[in-house]
């Protein structure tokens, strides 16, 4: 027989992992628009543009937009970002503190596999980088959480060999 788990512990999970993939896209942005506009005029260039001719930039040559420094320093500080998320979602679940953050992982890994698909081609290759990086950095961001999660529960763990 198993047992249930209260509705409201429930909702707190849903919650937990809910509000880390809100995180990881509030993260994406603000990082995204910091970056842009106190480090590469190009980036704000491109921001002046109306949405069609950034859509259409985007679809050809995306390194205009974006260059490759912009983009190297975008997915190191997001990486940075989703180490932070994935430990504060395993350290504020209910239960399992590791199963939500590989949650949060797997939704952030299908949302940009279907960002990936709709992408032209010039663009794929930034996406399917975000793809592998965000949630490895998410799974050892909850793998630290749940270690310390644990650790909070058992004083002596780390003296254990």
């Amino acid at each position: 027989m198993s047992q249930q788990i209260p509705p409201a512990t429930m909702m707190r999970s849903f919650l937990t992992v809910a509000s880390g993939y809100m995180a990881t896209w509030v993260a994406f942005f603000v990082i995204l628009l910091g970056v842009g506009f106190l480090f590469f005029p190009p980036f704000v260039e491109f921001w002046k543009l109306d949405s069609d001719a950034q859509k259409a930039m985007m679809a050809v040559k995306p390194t205009d937009a974006i260059p490759p420094a912009m983009f190297a320093v975008l997915v190191v500080l997001n990486a940075v970002a989703c180490l932070g998320i994935g430990w504060l979602v395993a350290r504020s679940a209910p239960f399992a503190p590791f199963s939500h953050g590989v949650f949060l992982a797997v939704l952030v890994f299908v949302m940009y596999l279907q960002i990936v698909i709709g992408d032209p081609a010039p663009k794929k290759w930034m996406d399917v980088i975000y793809m592998g990086v965000l949630p490895v950095a998410i799974l050892q961001g909850a793998k630290w959480g749940d270690y310390a999660a644990r650790k909070a529960k058992q004083p002596g763990l780390d003296r254990i060999v």
